[in-house]
């Protein structure tokens, strides 16, 4: 074995097929026991996938399936971390992205993917957590054609995974790498749409904030795919208004920027002008967070506003600085005033709110309280920008 490995390695390419030829075959044919050498054969054999020989990057894969054919389920989950070690070994060298041998056509990642199917379904916390990582990696590492064969088999179980009671780790892992299939294949999952988007707003209400957080990225994604976005945007919405935990709504704010972004201009105009006002009251809302949070919707409101209630948005609330409102109010309104400059520039040249603008973001950098000040600043700043 240890003579075959090194071969393998050999900067002729004959020598290469050859030794991973009689590797393939050992490994499929012989009834000694190689257990020993399963994590030394991962490595060896997945780096070859990245060779420059494509005929050893078919016999690599034909090796690599031979070795995972004979694992049974409590040796999948035996060898998961050596697994992904040897994925993550390769990924450094990989060029363009994809590696050769998870791309090969009707092969894929098909002699891996059911050790990280099993430790996701079947593996302690701790593995579960190993396998959706590494089936993360292996993701990013596989193109979008190459993946398509394995969509179902591997969606199904990432969101079974959500389902249960799980510590916030394995949600984050399962999460996370449920974004980067999204990102890599996405119309492809549209078959699992509405178990998605369910899993993700569930995850959305998760005390963990870092749940909360990839739940709102894998959102974002998932928008993407929908061609009737209202009932989304309106379930978020309502989600806004009626939690009265603000770690909650704040998360929940973070969401709709997000999706704002990303399908904002396919929203009805009831819903985008409901928007509008819950996120103009919460302008003034006591906790910062909120505001900041608030004040970043609007920022991506203004991307796709009509003109006419853009210019609403910005005279009759952003730009209007009485000292008499508590300064709660003024903050919330120089922290949009930013986020509206930040996203949508452009816009507020053209619309010719430049002046009132200006005027406005001077009023907020001279002021004695130093959260609006702050923010006036950023205006000031990203005003410059475009001189």
């Amino acid at each position: 074995m240890d003579e075959l490995m090194t071969a393998s390695k050999d900067p002729v390419p004959g020598m290469r097929r050859a030794s991973v030829s009689l590797l393939h075959t050992f490994c499929q044919e012989t009834r000694v026991d190689y257990s020993q050498f399963i994590p030394a054969l991962f490595r060896g054999i997945i780096n070859l996938m990245n060779d420059s020989d494509e005929l050893v990057v078919e016999m690599s894969w034909n090796a690599l399936n031979a070795v995972t054919k004979r694992l049974d389920a409590s040796e999948q989950l035996q060898y998961i971390s050596h697994l992904r070690q040897a994925v993550k070994y390769v990924s450094d060298d990989v060029r363009d992205g994809d590696l050769p041998g998870f791309c090969l056509p009707k092969k894929g990642i098909a002699p891996i993917l059911p050790i990280f199917r099993e430790g996701i379904l079947n593996g302690t916390p701790e593995l579960k957590e190993q396998a959706a990582k590494g089936l993360g990696e292996v993701i990013n590492l596989t193109s979008a054609a190459a993946l398509r064969p394995f969509v179902v088999n591997i969606t199904g179980p990432l969101i079974r995974i959500l389902g249960d009671r799980f510590t916030w780790n394995v949600k984050v892992a399962v999460l996370q790498t449920l974004g980067l299939l999204l990102g890599k294949v996405g119309a492809m999952l549209k078959p699992f749409l509405p178990q998605l988007q369910t899993t993700f707003i569930k995850a959305l209400n998760d005390p963990n904030r870092e749940v909360r957080m990839c739940a709102a990225k894998a959102l974002q994604k998932l928008i993407k795919l929908h061609s009737r976005v209202d009932p989304l945007f309106t379930e978020l919405h309502n989600g806004v208004k009626n939690t009265e935990d603000n770690t909650i709504r704040e998360t929940l704010l973070q969401a709709l920027r997000g999706v704002i972004a990303g399908a904002g201009q396919k929203m009805g105009d009831p819903i985008r002008k409901n928007l509008t006002s819950t996120l103009l009251d919460l302008l003034g809302h006591a906790d910062d967070n909120i505001r900041v949070a608030a004040g970043g919707c609007i920022g991506s409101l203004a991307i796709i506003a009509p003109d006419t209630e853009l210019d609403s948005i910005i005279n009759d609330h952003l730009i209007v600085n009485d000292p008499t409102v508590d300064w709660t109010v003024r903050h919330g309104h120089a922290i949009a005033l930013s986020a509206v400059l930040h996203d949508a520039v452009e816009r507020m040249v053209s619309q010719g709110l430049y002046e009132v603008v200006t005027n406005a973001a001077v009023a907020h950098a001279t002021t004695d309280r130093i959260p609006i000040c702050s923010s006036g600043v950023r205006s000031l700043g990203l005003f410059s920008l475009t001189q």
